[in-house]
């Protein structure tokens, strides 16, 4: 595991110098952020008017409030597409179970009404992130109880933590489950079944 923190600690500080480096990159990456963050903080299926906190680096104050009106509509169109698809599921599954009693009669199934959204989103400089962090925002509900963390440091520890099945694969390819020998006869078969179900 050595060899990923040391891999870590690199990203780390490429991203550091990620905003500098690739500002065009930096200002759409902040966009999908912004707009993922908003939908995480709402939830599914509840729409209406959504006030969202952002934090975000005091350097990047000017860019997030000049992105916040896109960001708001690229969240609210995501979250309409989103109704839209699980209302066609509903439909779907209606459909698939009432179907055959609705075919000799003349009822049908009406398919539910779209929530309307608004998302505004409101920068907190009060709570700015550290001039330290590598960047990213912080949304939290109005009451912030409700915290989306897309911090690129965030990200980066999710991302490694993702890889640890992986590297473990690799370093340890003792533990991976062993393929079973088709020539193998019955009895053969069903021991090697028992070593790798544990019994």
């Amino acid at each position: 595991m050595c060899h990923l923190q040391e891999l870590v600690e690199d990203t780390d500080r490429r991203l550091k110098a990620f905003s500098n480096s690739e500002p065009a990159k930096y200002k759409q990456l902040m966009l999908t952020l912004l707009a993922q963050g908003a939908l995480s903080v709402i939830g599914a299926g509840h729409g209406g008017s959504h006030s969202i906190r952002v934090l975000c680096r005091p350097m990047d104050s000017k860019l997030v409030q000049g992105l916040c009106e896109q960001a708001a509509q690229v969240a609210a169109r995501r979250f309409v597409n989103a109704a839209q698809l699980d209302a066609q599921r509903r439909e779907a599954t209606k459909l698939g179970v009432l179907g055959k009693k609705l075919q000799g009669s003349s009822s049908t199934v009406k398919p539910p009404q779209l929530p309307e959204i608004k998302v505004v989103f409101v920068l907190d400089s009060g709570n700015a992130l550290s001039d330290s962090s590598a960047g990213g925002v912080i949304t939290t509900s109005r009451d912030g109880l409700i915290v989306a963390d897309n911090t690129l440091e965030k990200r980066l520890q999710i991302a490694a933590s993702g890889l640890q099945p992986v590297l473990k694969q690799v370093v340890f390819p003792s533990s991976m489950p062993l393929e079973l020998p088709v020539s193998a006869g019955a009895g053969a078969h069903h021991g090697a079944e028992a070593d790798l179900l544990g019994v």
